[in-house]
């Protein structure tokens, strides 16, 4: 992360899961400044981004057995059905994991 770069330090400091208000006093960001669309985005990216690592790390685990893992990983796949309605054509392997459970 470049120190020097405002835009980075909010996706990193955001993808620690701080809260809006929380991001705002570490990175001593005025409130107006919260508003604006670049700032909000760099707030969603930096969550999205360590819950994709996450996420990952799941996905590892559950391909090396992990009971545990495989559950979370299926539940996952059984939200994100939920919320596009089902396998999508373009994520088989997601797909065939949903069918064999």
């Amino acid at each position: 992360m470049e120190e020097n770069d405002p835009i980075k330090q909010i996706e990193e400091v955001a993808s620690l899961q701080f809260t809006d208000a929380e991001i705002q006093i570490i990175c001593e960001l005025p409130d107006q400044q919260m508003l604006q669309p670049e700032i909000i985005r760099a707030i969603q990216k930096g969550r999205l981004e360590a819950e994709a690592m996450v996420r990952r790390s799941v996905k590892q685990m559950a391909n090396q057995g992990s009971t545990p893992a495989q559950k979370q990983y299926f539940e996952l796949i059984q939200r994100r059905k939920a919320v596009i309605g089902g396998p999508s054509e373009t994520d088989p392997e997601l797909a065939a994991l949903a069918e064999q459970k």
